[in-house]
């Protein structure tokens, strides 16, 4: 037994080791990102040159980011400055400093330098480069910032003023204006003065920012100044941080709720301004520790307030229910920011059971001729509140009769609190029935709720009654995505029947639609005919549907059903299953999937001959179990499960075609090597592992490592035809070699495992 608990172990964190696999795509890790803008700067010797340089955070990321200059590539000796040197970028937001180069008089003309600017905070390190281009000897000008490159001021009526030097190199005589842009609203800026023409000396210009409403967002921009002569233009950068005054806080009521399930609350979220502080103020919700599974949803309006200095500013909290919502106790918390400022609040919910309701039909007995039709009306009346949707079906007690069609005006109903709603129930007999009598179920559902009533029918002898029947060709046809069909549907009069039929269509899934032509028919002895066109989006779900038409005139009706299979257009493999499981075929896994066997398998010639043997396998079954998937939310669960170490096999054999990739058609025979002996160890041995020790237990019968000296032969022998395909280039012998391969491997790497695990039990 110890000998066994070992082994077992052993497998499970091999398998563990590869569901560990870390999956990149699909985990969003607290960070921050260092940019410097422009990319690249060209200017002169003995000019001043600037960036401006963005911090962003990611969602949950709060540390203080230090910035520091790294190096210039090649080495030159430069005058250079960061201001800040430290920023703070809000959670999910920027924040900005400028980097400021003085290029040296002896800088050689021509030459292109890497700047490298480091970013550190929170344990993290990040590098950001751009290119500074040293240009011509000319005559040229350029700005120098001699106060504070980063201002701070305050709304309302904040204001403050940067100094900028302006200097000609060589013997610039151009006359140059000068602009800036502040991309913020509810600022002014003034430049004195806007024209620079004596270059003598230095002439310093003064750019005033003032601040001219409230509603001004508090934040850290980057201001661009703009100068430009009639050869020679160039843009310098400053930095403006807009701070609130004061603070705010934030409060709820009530704090507490309790819901019915299905029902609808709000809680009132105020924000309270600590004078002077009167800035718009981002309001947010999120769950604390366990958020319920299903049914809650939690909504703000607006989510954005500015209070007044001194005053307050409401939003309203709603929360919205279903009636399957998921019954407790949770927490949610309200939060409101305005750039470094924040302060929250939490909300305790408590979902309770829903209400109740009852059934009942009227009348509960009926008397129906034979080829007639009888109805009932089903109520449902809410009690205790209950006002959900409840789903709506029949069935037989006992057995069911010949030729009976029952059918309801409305399979959901939802009665309003302390109200009714009603759906009518068809009985259709047909001149076959035989007389008796019958009853019928209606079984209404909402959530937990389930209640039914029944309905007694006798069917006595029939009259003679004019009717119709419906018949319709073809009864089943494939349609590709983007295409339409054609159905033929004749309907022949009975009994002197002469009204019109109206025709309808139903059970198509999404992106199907269908079009009659007539959508009114009337039948003759002879057979009328209508046309349904049947046409079919690129976005409809692949797999087969039963679509059901219907012909109703006054009491009659009659259906038939046909068929309907949507498939791919020619040359697109869709990972139908991965589909069906993840629910898109734009989601994370199925794209990686997809860009595995497309970018990388079938991008080589062995590994394309081997996905013709693969797809005709796959495709021969995959379309029902994706259906099955599609429509089963438990089956989806257990996909999920199966095809995580499916995906992380994926990523090292992804990891192995890379390490080989001088030549991509090794790299593809590596990389299928190692996915196959993995899938054979993951999936394959746990199911080797008991059929060696049945047959070992009851039969005596033991496998032993030279046994598998054939299937290892087999195994060589693939590899040398795979060998003599790619040099002959035979697709026939390709295809079968790389699928010999694939199996061959599966087959090792499960019975090798397998039988040196058993052997250690012994």
């Amino acid at each position: 037994m110890k000998k066994l608990s070992l082994s077992l172990t052993f497998l499970i964190v091999l398998v563990l080791g590869i569901m560990a696999t870390p999956q990149t795509p699909f985990v969003e890790a607290q960070d921050f990102s260092v940019t410097i803008s422009p990319s690249s700067q060209t200017h002169h010797p003995g000019a001043y040159v600037s960036y401006y340089i963005e911090v962003e955070a990611s969602p949950g990321f709060s540390s203080s980011v230090s910035l520091t200059w790294i190096s210039i590539y090649p080495a030159l000796a430069v005058n250079k400055s960061i201001e800040p040197m430290v920023v703070t970028p809000p959670s999910g937001k920027s924040a900005h400093a400028i980097l400021t180069v003085g290029i040296p008089a002896s800088a050689t003309s021509g030459t292109s330098y890497i700047l490298t600017v480091r970013g550190s905070g929170g344990g993290i390190t990040q590098d950001a480069t751009a290119t500074l281009s040293v240009q011509d000897t000319g005559a040229d000008f350029c700005v120098k910032t001699i106060s504070a490159k980063s201002m701070l001021i305050y709304p309302p009526s904040g204001s403050g003023a940067y100094y900028l030097n302006f200097t000609g190199i060589g013997s610039f005589t151009e006359t140059v204006t000068v602009s800036a842009n502040v991309p913020l609203a509810y600022t002014t800026t003034t430049l004195i003065p806007d024209t620079i023409s004596a270059w003598t000396s230095p002439t310093t210009v003064t750019l005033t920012v003032a601040i001219t409403g409230a509603q001004v967002q508090p934040g850290s921009y980057p201001i661009e100044i703009y100068s430009s002569g009639t050869t020679r233009s160039h843009i310098d950068y400053l930095v403006l941080v807009i701070k609130a005054k004061g603070g705010f806080t934030i409060s709820a009521s009530p704090t507490s709720l309790s819901i019915n399930q299905g029902d609808t609350d709000f809680s009132t979220i105020t924000v309270t301004s600590t004078s002077p502080f009167a800035s718009p103020t981002s309001i947010t919700w999120s769950w604390v520790d366990t958020a319920p599974a299903s049914g809650v949803t939690p909504s703000l309006s607006p989510t954005t307030v500015t209070p007044t200095s001194g005053g307050s500013k409401t939003s309203k909290l709603t929360i919205a229910t279903t009636s399957t919502a998921t019954k407790g106790t949770f927490t949610i918390m309200v939060a409101g920011t305005c750039y470094q400022l924040s302060d929250n609040v939490n909300i305790t919910l408590t979902i309770t059971s829903a209400g109740e309701f009852t059934m009942t039909a009227s009348p509960t007995s009926l008397s129906i001729a034979a080829g007639q039709t009888g109805t009932s009306t089903i109520t449902v009346t809410s009690t205790g509140g209950f006002n959900s949707a409840v789903s709506l079906s029949f069935s037989w007690v006992g057995s069911a009769p010949t030729g009976v069609t029952p059918s309801l005006s409305a399979y959901s109903v939802t009665p309003p609190a302390g109200s009714t709603a009603t759906s009518t129930l068809n009985i259709a007999t047909s001149a076959t029935t035989a007389p008796g009598s019958y009853v019928v179920r209606i079984t209404g559902v909402s959530g937990i709720l389930t209640h039914s009533a029944d309905v007694t029918f006798t069917v006595t002898t029939p009259l003679p009654t004019p009717d119709f029947t419906m018949s319709v060709l073809p009864l089943s046809a494939s349609i590709t995505r983007g295409d339409s069909g054609t159905f033929s549907i004749t309907l022949t009069s009975t009994g002197g029947f002469a009204s019109p039929v109206s025709l309808t269509l139903s059970g198509q899934p999404s992106g199907v639609t269908g079009t009659f032509s007539p959508t009114s028919v009337t039948p003759s002895s002879a057979g009328s005919a209508s046309t349904l066109t049947v046409s079919v989006a690129t976005t409809a779900p692949l797999g087969s549907y039963a679509l059901m038409i219907t012909g109703t005139s006054g009491s009659l009706s009659r259906q038939a059903s046909i068929t309907l299979t949507v498939q791919a257009r020619a040359g697109v493999s869709p990972c139908i299953i991965a589909t069906a499981t993840y629910g898109s075929e734009l989601s994370p896994e199925v794209q990686f999937l997809r860009g595995f066997r497309d970018g990388t398998v079938m991008s080589t010639f062995a590994g394309s001959q081997f996905m013709v043997a693969f797809n005709a396998w796959y495709y021969s079954f995959s379309p029902y179990i994706a259906q099955f998937i599609a429509s089963n939310t438990f089956a989806r669960a257990v996909m999920k499960v199966m095809l995580y170490p499916l995906i992380g096999i994926l990523h090292v054999a992804s990891m192995t075609y890379n390490a080989f990739s001088l030549s991509h058609e090794l790299a593809v025979l590596m990389a299928g090597l190692v996915a196959s002996a993995l899938i054979g160890v993951v999936y394959l041995s746990p199911l080797a592992i008991l059929a060696l020790a049945l047959l070992r237990r009851y039969r005596r019968i033991t496998l032993k490592m030279s046994q598998l000296r054939m299937l290892a032969i087999v195994w060589v022998a693939s590899l040398l035809m795979v060998l003599v395909g790619e040099v002959a280039l035979l697709p026939a012998l390709m295809m079968a070699s790389t699928a010999l391969f694939v199996l061959s491997t599966l087959s090792l790497g499960a019975l090798t495992v397998a039988t040196a695990l058993l052997r250690r039990i012994r």
